[in-house]
C-alpha cells in the first residue's frame, strides 16, 4: 500500500511539474536604447527607448534648432514595425518604419506641411 501511495504521489508531482507554465524570461526582441538621424526637407538626430511591452518613447532634434527637442511616442509590433508620432508647435508628423536586428529605418512625414524624408538608426 505504501508503494502504491508513493507511486501515485510521484506521478502527481510529475504531472504538476510538467503542467505548470514556465515564466517567459525573454525580453522583447527590439527593446533597448536606439539612436539615429533623419533627413529630407529637415534633418536632425533622434533617440528613443523601446520597452519590453513595445512602447517607443524618445526625442528628436532638428539641426536647425538642436536645443528644442520634440517628443516622439508610439509602438513597436512583435514583427518590428514602428508606428510613432511627434508634435511640434501644433504640427503632427508620423514616424513609420521597420526594425531588422539591430538596425531600424523608415520614413517620416508631416502631411499638413508637405514635408518628409527618411530616417535610420541603430540599437546601442
Amino acid at each position: 500500500m505504501k508503494t502504491l501511495l508513493a507511486t501515485l504521489v510521484a506521478i502527481a508531482m510529475l504531472i504538476f511539474a510538467f503542467s505548470c507554465k514556465k515564466s517567459d524570461d525573454k525580453s522583447f526582441a527590439y527593446s533597448g536604447h536606439w539612436t539615429g538621424t533623419y533627413t529630407g526637407t529637415d534633418a536632425g538626430t533622434w533617440q528613443a527607448d523601446i520597452t519590453d511591452d513595445g512602447k517607443f518613447t524618445g526625442t528628436a532634434a532638428s539641426n536647425l534648432a538642436p536645443t528644442y527637442p520634440f517628443a516622439i511616442t508610439g509602438t513597436v509590433s512583435d514583427s518590428g514595425h514602428i508606428e510613432a508620432t511627434y508634435s511640434l508647435s501644433g504640427i503632427t508628423a508620423s514616424f513609420m518604419g521597420q526594425i531588422t536586428g539591430n538596425n531600424a529605418s523608415g520614413t517620416w512625414a508631416a502631411d499638413s506641411l508637405s514635408v518628409g524624408g527618411t530616417w535610420s538608426g541603430v540599437r546601442k
